[in-house]
Formats: C-alpha cells, structure tokens, sequence
C-alpha cells in the first residue's frame, strides 16, 4: 500500500513538475533602440547609472580597473608564499 502511494505521489510531482517548467514557446524579444529611447526618456537616472557601469576607472574603493595587488601590497608576496598565487595576484 505505501509502496503504491508513493509511485503515485512521484508520478503526480513529474507531472506537475513538467507542467510548470515547460520552455516558452517563442524566444524573449530583443531591445530595440526604440525601447531603449523608450527606457531612457522614462527614467532616465536609472539609465545614467547603468550606463556608468561601462565606465573603466579607479575609485576610492577599488572600481572597475583589475589591478595587480601585489605591486600595490608587496608584503604579500612574503605572505602568500607557496601557495598557487603569490607571484600573480590580480584584484578582478
């Protein structure tokens, strides 16, 4: 009896789960640049600060520029010794 309930219990989950999560039929729809006007006029300080992710430079906190840290910290070349890194250490 329990062995029947819980086949049961696992076709019911297959089922639903194939229910659910099934792909869509048609691919999304890419943005064209009529949508990004259309993003860009609505809001337009989200866009701004999106577009500032593009943006390559050093900040006070570390930014987008991958640098080498250890021309930036040498005593971790001393630190890290031995291990796979220590001679290319690279803030990504």
């Amino acid at each position: 009896m329990s062995a029947a309930v819980i086949v049961g219990v696992a076709a019911i989950n297959r089922y639903v789960t194939l229910r659910i999560f099934t792909p869509p039929a048609e691919p999304a729809p890419q943005l064209t640049q009529a949508a990004s006007m259309y993003w860009q006029e609505r809001f337009p300080l989200q866009v701004a600060s999106y577009m500032r992710t593009l943006e390559m430079e050093a900040t006070e906190h570390g930014g987008s520029v991958p640098y080498q840290k250890l021309t930036k910290y040498p005593f971790m070349r001393a630190m890290y010794h031995g291990f796979g890194f220590w001679f290319d250490f690279r803030e990504s």
